[in-house]
């Protein structure tokens, strides 16, 4: 268990027969520290670009989360061990949206409510979570509680050149603008310019998104790595990041960092 990576790829694609295939942008799942328990969590990242597709995100991201709690099946648990199914994520990150959902972040989450009585623990409902985040069409402001929606807004930008992200990436955020990092934002600047020019022909919307995808497989685990080594305190990586302190911990301990709650 030790040497166990803590970040792992999954297959992006889910199929079930007569439930048809689900295809995810980023399919991974992680370990958690040892010193709070081994447990293994499932997670799906998604990049929209259109949040009105004619159906409600949220619908879509339980669909989603449903699916990867089912596939489980056979993989991780056999009937009747029920308990040993592991929690699943689905983070979607929504560009364009409204100016009520811009810079907001949004959790779905199963809650108890004891209708009569109180009945007390009654076993494990905390199985899925759907987490939107809003992106709002200008980049966010450099205005307090919102630094993921910038940090996200210029990481994703088709407008802000390679030198612009680096600035910001790297001033208002800490994150060390090494090699890798540069190769990989200019990466996502010179796809982008690529994918703006093939959209040109067979549709902005589709070759954006595509452009997208491909960006966030490149530097979204590396652009936490970096985020972490220069903010260790676990419960405000979390905020900023807006994802959850187990995973924020499993890549600190896979780093070697030292993190502070």
């Amino acid at each position: 268990m030790m040497n166990m990576p803590v970040i792992t790829g999954s297959n992006t694609e889910s199929s079930i027969t007569r439930e048809g295939k689900v295809t995810y942008d980023i399919h991974f799942f992680v370990w958690t520290p040892e010193k709070r328990g081994r447990m293994k969590i499932l997670l799906d990242v998604e990049a929209q670009k259109n949040f009105h597709p004619g159906y409600h995100i949220v619908t879509r991201s339980i669909f989603y989360t449903s699916r990867m709690i089912s596939s489980q099946l056979g993989t991780e648990f056999k009937v009747p061990d029920y308990d040993d199914i592991k929690k699943v994520y689905s983070i979607w990150i929504c560009m364009n949206v409204t100016e009520r959902v811009s810079n907001t972040i949004a959790e779905f989450s199963i809650n108890k409510k004891d209708l009569v009585g109180h009945p007390g623990y009654l076993g494990r409902y905390d199985l899925l979570s759907v987490i939107i985040i809003g992106l709002s069409k200008e980049l966010a402001e450099e205005t307090d509680g919102i630094g993921l929606h910038r940090l996200l807004g210029a990481l994703f930008s088709t407008h802000l050149s390679a030198e612009k992200k680096k600035d910001i990436l790297s001033e208002e955020f800490k994150i060390p603008m090494d090699t890798d990092m540069e190769r990989r934002i200019n990466f996502m600047c010179n796809l982008g310019e690529g994918i703006a020019e093939e959209a040109m022909e067979r549709g902005w919307e589709k070759g954006l998104e595509k452009g997208i995808k491909q960006g966030m497989e490149q530097g979204m685990e590396k652009l936490i790595v970096n985020f972490l080594k220069n903010n260790n305190h676990v419960s405000v990586a979390a905020k900023m990041l807006g994802i959850p302190e187990t995973m924020i911990l499993s890549i600190a301990q896979k780093e070697g960092i030292e993190t502070l709650k």
